[in-house]
């Protein structure tokens, strides 16, 4: 069993990173983010890029109380006072990304962040303009536009510009877009019958899917805006595992197949080569006398999330694809429906994992430890560091300025890199004389069979390893 253990603890050989060919970005005026990150989570965690306005954040508020999810890396923030303003955008851990102060002189309350994937670069701007339709703050705009331009084509602008675009007596905004080449992609009101809230990208930039969600009253009274873009990048997302189901094995015939083989081979090999014909054989052995299944882990999972939800969202998944491949409005309202509807979901699950979680805690530690430690864990977890390993730059390993995005290319570029610096000449050194720290020695050690098969009796095998 001790064996089967350490083979079973190996490292994952196929955790397999998921291609994402697309990039959502949203923004909402939140009117204070301080008490809605449970609605944050709840309702955006699908997107990859959160932006936010009105924040109402101050030096008082730690960046650590902001913490959303291991999903996203460490919020870029702009505060005014905790009573008005200020901007915040939480970034995607697995993207590459950096925030660009030298863009952010121009206007008062706005963020710049580059975001890289192979060769090209996106700027994304976030704007809150706290006077309805103030020219100053427009001219400002617009020479932050052009400079932004010069830097790359690949600009997304979003934000609460308190400007409607509906409004014919209103121009500011559209000249900016007029002379920037620049369009608006969000064409319904975002706050009551104006469009205050736009989406800005140039005008032959593609793009996958834009709009609104509509928002309750008690967290804001705009409507979200989004934006998803053709994208790609490496996340960590679901693997399969091969589980062995213990309950049903022949341990019988498994002790009769080991004691039967002859394990003298292994003399007549290296250590590495002996090392893995033990490895092989032994799995094969267990493979023959223990009955075993392929699961689908998903490490991200929310311990509320269901397969209900996972079905609906495929649903809303297949229909967003099919409405961007058509464009057929009826397709569309079909979407929003299901959109709606997982989001009603999450909520509801949530509510009651939360309402049932004194019961469930007291069932599991009874009757289902492996269940109750990995609730624990989703409440002790860490609140300030990532799950994940963002963006590798493998300069320091290979002197050319490059970048690892997968989990196989980060995972070689480590490697390479801890053993570059781990290499020791040890040849003609002596070890130095070992002083003794005390007049007691231990001659000899005895251990047993019988003692260690004692020990080994009276390990819980219920209990976590480690």
């Amino acid at each position: 069993m001790i064996l089967i253990l350490l083979q079973s603890g190996d490292i994952e050989t196929n955790p397999g990173p998921d291609n994402i060919h697309e990039l959502s970005i949203l923004h909402l005026n939140i009117r204070s983010i301080r008490n809605k990150l449970d609605f944050i989570r709840d309702s955006f965690s699908d997107f990859d890029i959160l932006c936010f306005s009105e924040t109402h954040l101050d030096a008082n508020v730690s960046t650590d109380t902001l913490f959303l999810s291991n999903f996203y890396s460490t919020p870029y923030r702009k505060d005014r006072t905790n009573h008005g303003g200020g901007v915040l955008a939480y970034i995607n851990s697995n993207l590459l990304h950096v925030r660009r102060p030298d863009l952010e002189i121009f206007c008062n309350e706005s963020i710049w962040i580059e975001v890289k994937v192979k060769n090209e670069s996106f700027l994304i701007g976030l704007f809150y303009s706290p006077t309805t339709a103030d020219a100053l703050f427009f001219n400002s705009l617009n020479l932050n536009i052009e400079k932004a331009l010069e830097l790359s084509k690949n600009l997304i602008i979003v934000g609460d510009l308190n400007e409607d675009l509906l409004n014919p007596n209103f121009h500011n905004l559209k000249d900016v877009l007029l002379i920037n080449s620049l369009t608006n992609v969000i064409t319904a009101p975002t706050r009551q019958q104006a469009i205050l809230d736009p989406v800005i990208i140039p005008e032959d930039f593609p793009f996958l899917d834009s709009g609104t969600l509509d928002i309750p009253n008690t967290i804001s009274d705009h409507k979200a805006t989004y934006i998803t873009l053709p994208f790609q990048y490496d996340t960590e997302g679901a693997f399969n595992r091969v589980i062995f189901l213990y309950k049903k094995a022949n341990f019988t015939l498994l002790k009769q197949k080991l004691s039967n083989y002859d394990w003298e081979c292994l003399r007549e090999e290296t250590i590495d080569e002996a090392c893995s014909k033990f490895n092989d054989t032994f799995l094969d052995f267990v493979k023959s006398c223990i009955p075993s299944k392929n699961v689908l882990i998903r490490p991200n999972d929310k311990p509320w999330y269901d397969s209900e939800i996972r079905k609906i969202s495929r649903k809303r998944d297949r229909l967003k694809q099919k409405f961007n491949n058509s464009g057929n409005l009826n397709v569309l309202a079909q979407y929003k429906h299901f959109r709606n509807k997982v989001n009603n979901l999450k909520r509801h699950a949530k509510e009651q994992f939360y309402n049932n979680l004194e019961m469930s805690i007291s069932d599991f530690h009874s009757n289902d430890k492996k269940q109750f430690w990995k609730v624990v864990r989703h409440f002790v977890k860490s609140n300030n560091t990532s799950a994940s390993i963002p963006p590798l730059n493998s300069f320091p390993v290979t002197g050319q300025n490059d970048y690892c995005f997968s989990s196989e290319e980060k995972a070689e570029l480590l490697n390479k890199f801890f053993t570059s610096i781990s290499t020791v000449d040890d040849g003609n050194v002596a070890l130095p004389d070992f002083e003794y720290k005390c007049q007691n020695r231990l001659s000899s050690i005895t251990c047993t069979p019988h003692e260690v098969a004692s020990l080994i009796g009276v390990l819980n095998p219920n209990k976590a390893t480690g």
